[in-house]
């Protein structure tokens, strides 16, 4: 799917708990209990998938008006969790050297939506938080990637024997 969009911002969060000893002044461990990942992204076009995102409602059965091409549909009275698979690519790089990077999500779900502005001196826009969560099948909530011919000639001098 193709989407006109603004910058990402992928937010990690960390949690952690701290372990005490008697007789010890500061804390002896402190381990990782929870670590999620939250995505804020902000499409500007309006498909039919960013209404389903944005609105949490199935769209697959609306089609439009045969004369006026009107598309209506109800925001649901008792929304369901709606999981998604994205991928985020980005390109960095003169031409040649591409460094081609992205993350994938497999079972993403839509954890917040943002006010939109209707003014007349902005684009329509759908803001939405995603948050990654485990899929079961593959074993992860987040994989990220890095390609191309840039990265190619640099992985080495980054660490990537």
């Amino acid at each position: 799917m193709n989407q006109a969009i603004v910058p990402l911002n992928f937010t990690p969060d960390v949690q952690t708990t701290t372990i005490e000893a008697w007789g010890v002044l500061e804390e002896v461990r402190e381990d990782v209990i929870k670590r999620t990942l939250a995505v804020g992204y902000t499409p500007i076009e309006t498909s039919r998938r960013v209404l389903e995102m944005y609105h949490n409602v199935d769209l697959s059965q609306v089609a439009p008006d045969p004369t006026t091409g009107e598309v209506q549909f109800s925001e649901p009275t008792s929304p369901a969790t709606r999981y998604y698979r994205t991928i985020f690519l980005g390109i960095d790089g003169a031409e040649g050297e591409e460094i081609y990077f992205g993350r994938i999500l497999p079972r993403a779900t839509v954890s917040e939506v943002a006010a939109q502005d209707w003014g007349t001196d902005k684009a329509l826009s759908y803001p939405m938080t995603l948050k990654a969560k485990v899929d079961s099948t593959l074993g992860y909530s987040s994989r990220l990637f890095f390609g191309g011919p840039g990265w190619k000639a640099l992985a080495g001098k980054h660490g990537f024997a």
